[in-house]
């Protein structure tokens, strides 16, 4: 069960008034269109804010969080969900319920941006480590939407369109639905017939069937850099195509550990677990460990499982934490004389 206090940083006999100010300040620092914002974790505070904001849902989370604690389950309840999509019942939820005037300086232009077509492509590409380090070439298979050349986009044979009788033109339409399995309200939806455009063609289009736009198969070749900085890949105009406007190909690059000496941490950090002969430690001053194409160098003795911290070598300008476990090898008769007289020779100076 998440911890919603925890996430809204307040104690759990937080008053009213104190969850609306953190809430409020969360959502300011971590909006999307913030600098440093973070859509997931703006999501994950929205969360937090609908289950601690509402009398009901709270009480009922801090029965379920004593249970948890009590029995040392993570008990939900049948029913007791509380994600939600965040750009449909969440706006609704939000302007029904506490969408006041500060509220909607903070989510009025998230809301309204959302509305509008989002033409980029979003994919996920895997690496090993070896290949984040030294760059390589990845080949991706997509689908994107291209403006139909027969209707020009419009979707209709005669490049005309006619308003939506489902939704009066609106493109949207009320919707009763129920909160809790008790409490009713309605809500707008978008419209099923129209898909929130208004209108429909005169004529449906027999190439793209009505839509605007056909599908096109791409086959991409993308060349990732080594060590990159950011995560997120940006290569301009591959995405979707709509009227005067073409969107991006965005790949999301997720590395995964190919090497079972190396752990990534929070997709940024690694530790670097190296096991080092005892007898080094006394044979030499310090320590040097090639790293892909870098030398860490370590003067010694080092503690044993207190990782070192080394900025800048991790994933996407993270750090590469080295972690020393000492190995004492199993030793032969003669290799034993040897060190009691190296020992014996070092008392008697």
């Amino acid at each position: 069960m998440k911890d919603y206090y925890g996430i809204l940083g307040v104690p759990e006999n937080a008053s009213p008034e104190e969850i609306k100010k953190a809430f409020r300040e969360l959502a300011k620092k971590y909006h999307p269109d913030a600098p440093g914002g973070d859509q997931e974790k703006f999501k994950e505070i929205l969360e937090a804010y609908r289950v601690l904001s509402d009398p009901k849902l709270r009480k009922e989370y801090d029965a379920q969080r004593k249970w948890q604690t009590k029995t040392g389950f993570d008990f939900t309840s049948p029913g007791f969900d509380f994600t939600f999509n965040l750009f449909t019942d969440l706006e609704d939820y939000l302007k029904k319920f506490f969408f006041e005037d500060e509220f909607s300086e903070i989510f009025g232009k998230f809301f309204e941006e959302k509305k509008k077509r989002d033409y980029n492509i979003y994919l996920d590409l895997e690496l090993n480590l070896e290949e984040y380090f030294q760059g390589t070439q990845k080949r991706v298979f997509y689908k994107k939407e291209k403006i139909c050349s027969l209707c020009e986009g419009t979707g209709s044979e005669t490049k005309k369109k006619i308003i939506c009788s489902n939704c009066q033109g609106r493109g949207k339409v009320t919707h009763s639905s129920s909160f809790l399995g008790s409490f009713l309200f309605e809500e707008l939806k978008t419209c099923p017939v129209c898909r929130g455009e208004g209108y429909l063609p005169e004529k449906p289009c027999k190439l793209c069937q009505g839509n605007g736009f056909v599908y096109e198969k791409v086959d991409y070749n993308v060349k990732i850099p080594s060590k990159a900085n950011s995560s997120k890949l940006i290569f301009k105009n591959l995405g979707h195509e709509g009227k005067g406007v073409k969107g991006d190909l965005v790949i999301k690059l997720k590395v995964k550990s190919n090497l079972p000496q190396i752990e990534i941490i929070n997709d940024r950090d690694l530790l670097l677990n190296y096991r080092l002969n005892v007898l080094d430690v006394f044979l030499n001053n310090y320590l040097e460990i090639n790293f892909f194409d870098a030398k860490i160098k370590v003067s010694l003795p080092v503690e044993e499982n207190e990782p070192i911290r080394i900025k800048g070598l991790g994933l996407f300008g993270g750090d590469l934490y080295l972690k020393i476990n000492y190995h004492f090898p199993r030793l032969k008769k003669e290799h034993k004389d040897l060190i009691k007289k190296i020992r014996d020779d070092l008392k008697n100076n």
